[in-house]
């Protein structure tokens, strides 16, 4: 008996069928079955024989209907080989057919975010009502916390370390929620709000801005998560009210026509003004000044709207938009995400050793699995005190003061006590003559303006513990980095978790065998033992790292503690994704490793947000490398090939525990 065996590739290189054919040989002398004729008959199917017995099987795809004759010349064995091939074409087909199905692997889409778990009543809406905006609604899509096996998280939208009851949290919920209302509250240039009433909104707006408020672009699936959109049948709840993501809705399109501007919203954002996501820009070689636009920097970023028109803005004031159109056919234009702030708490207070230990660790767990082309250890530094930045798609920010500052500053057009001056200027001093610089400075209150907001103080002096003082007192961007700094980590929650019927809650469901395995693919062990045994190690974890600890914190819940971002937080070559702008010391085509807790409930992927699909994203992790738009064409390979290769030769079925996995973090 001898055995032959025949492959059927198809152009999706997951599908494939593989055969045996036991052949019968008679005689004193085994004959050679004429595998040929399978190859001649299915060429155009690239069927790839094996006939180890016969050296003249031609190569596959060049078989002729000649080759018949390499076999030996006998009407039996001839008229059996074109049964067998006609057999064996039906079985192929319908094997084909089944497996090509089986074959498909699917992103299984973004983990309903459920209904705001706030009453709709103004005062009901937080538990705290703003101190220094107490107009503004809390908006805050609350997530569920996590179920064992899943390691300990409070969820996003929560304060972390502490329950919903402010009687039990203390000052830590009430400084957080203060934080979140200051977060939220739209920003104007006179801080006036829609209806002209003084000290209602945030004051500063512009000359030159981005977005009306923090919120607008920090909002899903909670507020200070990541960009809002419409994908799929998802679209992100905008308000209490239930208003969806939508073209009227946008908030980059509501900024730009706000109190009667005149701004030009650019293609790239109607292209994407019904879906998402919002985006800021950047010229990697930067744009000089034309009239009353002011100039870019190379890498720096492009302002899209200015305040021009709009009824709070001086009449006298002359300021136009860069010019995005020209820009782009130059292709000097790229785009950046806003970046999730769940857990940043956590990352900021990470002593540098454990960073570089970790990084050690991964280089060691490399070399065992034989991945050789990531570089571990490379972290963006301040140029100030050179110690390691983490913030931001190059982890070009410090802190979180730091970040709000700056977004503060370049994304609302806001001066604060950080960045002190304005960013453009328009026809000087005519849309700067507002108000005075900084706009957002710290406050100094008398102790009957603290007991106004507290009631009557149990002892003659203020205290900064009630709630609300802390929060009136301190400066805007304070408040964010507040609000952030106690933002609870993400929770994992199995992909298909859903919402509950009666409450309109999001559910956290357990997480079940396709996630325990395909963690254990990824390379993670937090979630413990893989449903099944024998799982291979991908190496995804050597850069998107699984724990991480804190350091000693005077915030008791962030005290030596151990979270779960999913990211090293260093800097790594990717290749083909290169933007071309460097920051720190992050070159071109240098990305910090995005932490992935929350993927479950992101819409858009990758730092331009390019994806919406998951298996796309992977893919995009080893794009071949382009010439770099900053013109120093100084390019690397991608550092995830390597992985993203282990990735392509799994199962179908382990594909899809991978991404299973993924959309339950």
């Amino acid at each position: 008996m001898a055995v032959y065996e025949t492959t059927l590739v198809t152009a999706t290189p997951d599908a494939y069928v593989h055969m045996q054919i036991y052949a019968s040989v008679t005689g004193t002398q085994e004959q050679t079955l004429c595998l040929p004729t399978l190859q001649w008959v299915f060429a155009p199917l690239y069927l790839q024989p094996i006939c180890p017995r016969n050296p003249q099987v031609p190569k596959r795809g060049t078989a002729k209907k000649g080759d018949f004759m390499s076999c030996k010349k006998n009407s039996f064995l001839q008229r059996a080989c074109i049964a067998i091939a006609l057999l064996t074409f039906a079985i192929l087909v319908n094997a084909l057919q089944a497996q090509t199905t089986a074959a498909t692997v699917t992103d299984p889409g973004v983990r309903p975010t459920g209904k705001m778990q706030f009453a709709t009543d103004l005062l009901a809406d937080c538990p705290v009502v703003g101190a220094k905006f107490p107009e503004t609604p809390c908006i805050d899509f609350v997530q569920p916390r996590s179920v064992a096996p899943a390691p300990p998280a409070d969820g996003a939208g929560q304060v972390f370390g502490a329950t919903l009851n402010l009687a039990t949290a203390g000052n830590l919920l009430a400084t957080w929620f203060e934080g979140l209302s200051v977060f939220e509250t739209p920003a104007s240039v006179n801080g006036t709000d829609n209806s002209g009433t003084a000290g209602k909104f945030i004051r500063g707006l512009g000359p030159s801005f981005n977005a009306l408020s923090c919120f607008d672009c920090h909002s899903q699936p909670a507020i200070g998560g990541s960009s809002p959109g419409c994908v799929g049948s998802f679209c992100t709840s905008l308000s209490p009210t239930g208003v969806k993501f939508s073209s009227e809705t946008n908030p980059q399109i509501v900024a730009a026509r706000d109190r009667n501007a005149t701004n030009s919203i650019p293609d790239f954002l109607l292209e994407r003004q019904a879906t998402g996501p919002l985006v800021e820009v950047r010229f990697p070689r930067g744009a000089a000044a034309n009239g009353n636009a002011a100039a870019v920097p190379p890498g720096a970023v492009a302002q899209l709207f200015v305040i021009a028109g709009r009824t709070d803005a001086p009449s006298s004031c002359a300021i136009s938009q860069v010019d995005f159109q020209t820009q782009e056919k130059n292709n000097n234009l790229i785009f950046r995400i806003p970046t999730p702030t769940f857990g940043v708490g956590f990352v900021e207070n990470v002593p540098e050793p454990i960073l570089e230990s970790n990084a050690g660790a991964a280089k060691t767990l490399a070399s065992n699995l034989g991945i050789t082309d990531i570089k571990f250890g490379v972290f963006n530094r301040s140029e100030n005190d050179q110690t390691i930045t983490r913030f931001g798609w190059k982890a070009q920010i410090k802190s979180l003061l730091t970040f709000s500052g700056e977004a503060s500053n370049v994304e609302m057009g806001v001066t604060n006590e950080m960045f002190p001056t304005e960013r453009t200027y328009g026809n000087f001093p005519n849309c700067t003559n507002v108000n005075q610089l900084p706009e957002d400075v710290t406050q100094s209150l008398t102790g009957n303006q603290i007991e106004a907001l507290t009631g009557p103080l149990p002892t003659s002096e203020p205290s900064p513990d009630e709630p609300g003082v802390t929060s009136k007192i301190s400066t805007n961007i304070e408040n964010f980095a507040i609000f952030m700094r106690l933002n609870a980590a993400p929770a994992i929650c199995n992909f298909n978790s859903d919402v509950n019927p009666t409450t309109g809650f999001a559910n956290c469901n357990k997480v079940d065998a396709t996630v325990l395995d395909g963690a254990a693919i990824f390379g993670t062990t937090i979630l413990g033992a893989p449903a099944t045994s024998g799982m291979p190690n991908i190496g995804c974890a050597l850069c998107h790292s699984q724990t991480l600890h804190t350091g000693p914190s005077t915030t008791p819940s962030m005290d030596n503690a151990e979270f779960h971002p999913f990211s090293d937080f260093a800097l790594h070559h990717m290749g083909g994704l290169a933007d071309g702008v460097k920051q720190g010391r992050a070159a071109g085509d240098q990305f910090r490793t995005a932490p992935l807790w929350g993927l479950g409930q992101r819409l858009f992927f990758l730092h331009d947000g390019r994806d919406n699909n998951l298996v796309q994203a992977i893919k995009d992790h080893c794009i071949a490398p382009a010439g770099d738009m900053s013109g120093d064409q100084q390019m690397s390979a991608s550092e995830a090939c390597t992985v993203v290769s282990k990735f392509n030769s799994l199962t179908v079925t382990q594909k899809q525990d991978v991404l299973n996995f993924l959309r339950s973090l």
